[in-house]
């Protein structure tokens, strides 16, 4: 039997913020959140999330920044915005029908 698994990316959120200004072009009201989810799958199915990431992008010059390299306010507004992008529900299926089959099964056991 072949088992495909591996990583899969999908974006979680994007958003805008008109409080920064650009390091590289000294415009204000252009730079962007974004943020991206990996999660594990089999025979693609989402099991579980691995890890988040993201970066903030000037739409005006395409500067895109990392969070490491990030001028302390846009870190600032970068961190607030991470905990806004959370984890979706749907990248737990995999487990969370686990858990229903493995209930599903003990409790015919226990209930017999």
């Amino acid at each position: 039997m072949i088992l495909y698994y591996g990583i899969k990316e999908k974006p979680l959120k994007t958003k805008n913020i008109n409080t920064v200004w650009c390091s590289s072009c000294s415009k204000r009201g252009f730079i962007s959140f974004s943020m991206f989810s990996k999660y594990f799958h089999i025979f693609w199915i989402p099991i579980f999330p691995v890890f988040r990431w993201g970066y903030s992008e000037c739409s005006y010059c395409n500067n895109r920044l990392e969070p490491k390299v990030m001028p302390e306010d846009l870190k600032e507004e970068y961190k607030k915005f991470k905990k806004e992008a959370k984890f979706k529900i749907w990248q737990f299926s995999g487990v969370i029908a686990v858990v229903l089959l493995f209930l599903f099964f003990y409790l015919r056991v226990v209930l017999k």
